[in-house]
């Protein structure tokens, strides 16, 4: 931690073992404790949340959706194309 890094989310793992290597040992729990009384809150990572997108139901009827158009799509001999996208903020 010599030199200033640029902001970047770390685990408390990481974190962990960052201040050991600068001479400073402090457990993971001994970190968050820390963080929390500095006020500051973990993030999880978004896709870890169901609060980014569809819930379960929601994904499996759009799975069950596009299964549908493929088999129509095959039927009639047209192209099928599969994009993967993420939506951007």
């Amino acid at each position: 931690m010599g030199r200033r890094a640029k902001a970047k989310r770390s685990s408390l793992r990481h974190l962990s073992q960052a201040l050991a290597q600068e001479g400073h040992p402090a457990s993971r729990t001994t970190v968050a404790k820390l963080l929390h009384k500095l006020k500051y809150s973990p993030k999880a990572n978004a896709r870890r949340t169901e609060a980014r997108g569809a819930s379960p139901k929601e994904r499996n009827a759009q799975f069950e959706h596009i299964g549908e158009q493929r088999s129509q799509f095959k039927a009639t001999g047209d192209p099928i194309i599969s994009v993967d996208t993420k939506k951007k903020n």
